[in-house]
């Protein structure tokens, strides 16, 4: 039944030349065609890109993308609580792609957009931080932004995790 259900999804992307059939227009399609009252598409990532088109699916994927990415490198070369909560994302995140093929659609599911929501503060947070190692994934190098007064107490921080630019 998905099979043919993805098959039809799939056609009707092809028939819109990638365009999408609109928020929701998927379901209500294929509840038209297999003459049913209404209709799951069981598979997230799939039914929001017949929804809303190729353009949507490269943003999103390239979001997604740069999520996973930067949740696995600040994991890489942070404090050991920011490696815990970043790899737990990291994993969430990952499988929720496999995992979004089993609800009706986990647009619905709370957990999925709380997981999403605290990875993006992770980000900003790790931006901000004083740890110069989180800092690293995003420049590749940190900024010395250290004062011209070693009599400031920042100095020190910031000096221990920088080469002295001249």
């Amino acid at each position: 039944y998905r099979f043919k259900l993805y098959c039809f999804g799939i056609k009707s992307f092809v028939k819109t030349y990638g365009l999408g059939t609109g928020v929701g227009g998927i379901s209500s399609l294929a509840a038209e065609h297999f003459g049913v009252k209404s209709i799951s598409f069981h598979n997230y990532f799939l039914e929001q890109s017949i929804n809303l088109g190729l353009f949507f699916v490269l943003f999103f994927s390239l979001w997604y993308w740069f999520i996973l990415k930067s949740l696995f490198k600040i994991s890489l070369s942070s404090s050991i609580e920011l490696r815990y909560y970043t790899k737990s994302c990291f994993y969430a995140l990952l499988i929720a792609l496999v995992g979004s093929i089993s609800p009706s659609s986990i647009i619905y599911e709370l957990s999925y957009w709380i997981i999403i929501g605290f990875s993006i503060s992770l980000l900003i947070y790790s931006t901000k931080s004083n740890d110069c190692n989180s800092l690293a994934w995003y420049n590749n190098s940190c900024i010395n932004l250290r004062p011209h007064s070693k009599l400031n107490p920042s100095y020190w921080k910031v000096a221990k995790c920088h080469k002295s630019i001249n």
